[in-house]
């Protein structure tokens, strides 16, 4: 756009030296500034869009609806996030009022989780995510390696349909967990990743959470 202007500034030397009709020059400069004046109506179009889309994605009745849903499904610590958001882009919403009594029972129901996990998955190693997108997505779920009753255990919780499968482990190391009766076993990287090997060599990388 600079170099647009520059160039029109030096139009009327150049058509005087090179004899262009005063007619022309101020056609080519009309041109110029409806030019000017539409990049500015799509810029401002744009923007209005780009708040529409931006409303649609995240908008108060939006924000509501995952409230509702990952109320419903049991994902309280989703629910939390939802109404903080809400709370924070919208803080007049009428349902403000409504979701900050509820936290005080999500927190309740949180605290259970957390003591029933406790009680299922004692001495705890550590918590891994599978989370692949190629032909392993089967495999994505919650890992957790624990020890029960004095054994070492291998879980995972698949997020296709909540299913469980638990295998008993024998420690190597405080790295390295052999899966009894098979030939896997689990390698805790230097960055906290849990590896799946087995003889053949790499399986997949489960993700510290």
């Amino acid at each position: 756009m600079k170099k647009l202007l520059l160039i029109l500034l030096c139009f009327p030397l150049l058509f005087n030296s090179c004899g262009i009709p005063q007619e022309d020059y101020d056609k080519l400069k009309q041109e110029n500034s409806n030019l000017t004046t539409e990049n500015s109506n799509l810029t401002t179009e744009n923007e209005k869009l780009a708040g529409e889309l931006d409303e649609c994605l995240n908008g108060e009745s939006r924000l509501i609806s995952k409230v509702y849903m990952y109320y419903k499904n049991k994902s309280y610590k989703q629910t939390k996030i939802w109404i903080t958001k809400l709370a924070w882009d919208y803080p007049n919403s009428i349902k403000n009022e409504e979701f900050m009594l509820l936290l005080k029972s999500i927190d309740e129901k949180i605290k259970l989780e957390k003591r029933k996990e406790d009680e299922k998955y004692p001495n705890l190693v550590g918590i891994w995510i599978v989370n692949e997108t190629n032909y392993l997505s089967t495999l994505n779920s919650i890992v957790r390696i624990y020890k029960k009753s004095g054994v070492y255990y291998k879980s995972m919780v698949f997020d296709k349909d909540g299913s469980e499968s638990v295998l008993k482990l024998n420690k190597d190391s405080d790295i390295r967990y052999e899966v009894i009766g098979k030939s896997d076993y689990c390698l805790i990287n230097p960055d906290g990743h849990l590896i799946f090997s087995d003889k053949q060599g790499y399986i997949l990388t489960c993700i510290k959470k």
